[in-house]
């Protein structure tokens, strides 16, 4: 089981900060893999909707307007790139593309890649 996600703070557009329950915090991307795909998630394009995100105690995941969350262990993937075990889909076991071009940097390259970004949009 993932780590389960604790804060969300809304950042810009379609990304959100989360810090979730190991102490690790990330800036993730949720156009591409989430927002884009329509269906369910159609109505998180309208960033205002989007906005509103909150955290689900119980499951430890973000959930926003209408009931729509994230797998708690897709949600750590894509934040982290951190393989889903057991997953059979195997887009899963490499890191999603936002996280690809940092895939030759070390982690405390790539946390402090993050840690400027966050710090450049407050």
């Amino acid at each position: 089981m993932s780590p389960k996600a604790v804060k969300v703070k809304h950042v810009n557009g379609y990304d959100l900060e989360i810090a979730f329950s190991n102490g690790e915090k990330r800036l993730t991307p949720f156009w591409d893999q989430l927002v884009s795909r329509g269906g369910v998630f159609k109505p998180l394009e309208d960033v205002e909707v989007f906005k509103r995100v909150k955290i689900e105690p119980d499951f430890g995941t973000l959930v926003w307007p209408g009931d729509v969350d994230i797998c708690p262990d897709v949600l750590y993937w894509l934040a982290t790139g951190t393989p889903i075990k057991g997953s059979t889909d195997p887009k899963y076991l490499r890191p999603p593309p936002h996280l690809k071009s940092r895939k030759n940097m070390s982690r405390s390259a790539a946390a402090k890649v993050v840690a400027r970004k966050v710090t450049a949009k407050h």
